[in-house]
């Protein structure tokens, strides 16, 4: 009987096939093999998975937009969510949040803050927009979604609230839009 702490090595390579074997060093000298092996089981670095968006998800600028994510690895507390247009995370990227739970594994995107639009994240229609959920202790940790679609909206801007339209007479109708519709 006997046991043993072992520290799992930082750069030691991942497996979801490792196994551990305890051998008798005494009887290996003499020519005889004494040992034990053990079940399967994994050894994985801490990581982050993008649960949503996925690649192609269409998401409508003007909506909430929900992420998520799945961070495995109890070194993991707090993540920070990072947006690119174009996938390119150095030179095009916006902060969307941070200080989020590690655990919490979502949070809801509102492009606006009641009429007025937040200027969080850009309002650009693009096929090939990435989220970037980062462990804010260690930056080299994190997940990244495929490539999404930001899809442009229509924003009516007339009639105001409260307008009366009156039967048999013209009305205006006017819009803008975000992106390219």
């Amino acid at each position: 009987t006997g046991s043993y702490s072992w520290t799992i090595p930082a750069d030691i390579t991942s497996s979801a096939t490792a196994k551990i074997r305890v051998k008798d060093m005494d009887w290996a000298t003499l020519g005889y093999t004494v040992q034990g092996i053990s079940n399967a089981f994994e050894i994985t670095s801490p990581r982050i998975d993008i649960v949503a968006p996925l690649v192609n998800d269409r998401v409508v600028i003007g909506t909430d937009f929900a992420m998520q994510w799945r961070a495995r690895g109890k070194d993991i507390s707090t993540v920070k969510i990072i947006y690119s247009p174009t996938g390119d995370f150095v030179n095009n990227a916006y902060t969307v949040i941070g200080s989020l739970a590690a655990s919490a594994g979502t949070y809801t995107y509102s492009w606006k803050n009641g009429d007025t639009w937040k200027d969080t994240i850009p309002r650009v229609a693009t096929s090939s927009a990435k989220i970037r959920v980062v462990d804010e202790s260690n930056q080299t940790i994190y997940g990244e979604s495929g490539a999404f679609r930001a899809a442009g909206t229509f924003v009516i801007t007339a009639p105001a609230a409260q307008s009366k339209f009156f039967v048999s007479k013209t009305a205006d109708i006017s819009w803008s839009t975000i992106g390219t519709v």
